[in-house]
C-alpha cells in the first residue's frame, strides 16, 4: 500500500509539467494498491483454509509432514511452533492423569467389552487449567500417543502405551 501512495503523491506534483504523466502516475499507484489489497485478501483467504483444515486434521494426523506444514501457517511467531507446544501439553496432560487416576481415565461400559463416550477424561488441574484443548481426542486413534512421543523425542510410558493401544481398539469398534 505504501508505494502505491508514495507513486500517487509524486503524481500530484506531475500535474504541472505533463497532464499525461501526472495521470500514468496517479493510475499506476491506484492499480498498485488494488493489487496489493487483492494480494492480502488472497493471503487471508488461504490463511483461514489453512486454520480450518489444520483444526480438522489434528486430531488425526497429529505428527503428519501437512499438520505440521498447516501449524506454522497457523503460528503467530516463527520461533514458537504452537503445534509442537500444543501436542507436548497433550501428552503431559494425558501422563499426569495416567499417573494420578491410572485406568480410571478411561470410560468403559460395565464388562469391560466396550468404550463409553466421552472415552478418555483429563480434569482440567492436569491440563494446567488449559479449557477446551480436547487433549483426549488426540489420543482415541490407535498409536497416536506413541508417535507423538516420538515425534516430541521423548519416551512414552510402557503401560499407558498399552493401556491405550488395548482402549483404543475398544473405540474404533465404537466408531464404526
Amino acid at each position: 500500500m505504501f508505494p502505491g501512495l508514495v507513486v500517487i503523491f509524486i503524481s500530484f506534483p506531475l500535474y504541472f509539467f505533463s497532464v499525461n504523466f501526472a495521470l500514468l502516475f496517479l493510475i499506476s499507484g491506484i492499480l498498485i494498491i488494488l493489487f496489493n489489497t487483492q494480494k492480502k485478501f488472497a493471503k487471508n483467504i488461504e490463511k483461514t483454509r489453512a486454520i480450518k483444515t489444520y483444526q480438522e486434521i489434528k486430531f488425526d494426523e497429529p505428527t503428519s509432514d501437512k499438520t505440521i506444514e498447516l501449524s506454522k501457517n497457523c503460528d503467530i511467531s516463527p520461533n514458537i511452533n504452537i503445534h509442537k507446544v500444543w501436542l507436548t501439553d497433550a501428552v503431559d496432560a494425558l501422563e499426569k492423569q495416567y499417573r494420578k487416576s491410572k485406568s480410571n481415565m478411561f470410560l468403559h461400559n460395565r464388562n469391560r467389552t466396550a468404550a463409553k463416550y466421552p472415552y478418555i477424561i483429563i480434569n482440567a488441574e492436569n491440563m494446567n487449567y488449559k479449557k477446551n484443548q480436547n487433549y483426549e481426542k488426540l489420543f482415541y486413534r490407535n498409536g497416536n500417543y506413541k508417535r507423538i512421543c516420538s515425534f516430541l523425542k521423548r519416551s512414552p510410558i510402557s503401560s499407558l502405551d498399552k493401556e491405550l493401544d488395548i482402549f483404543t481398539i475398544l473405540i474404533e469398534k465404537q466408531e464404526k
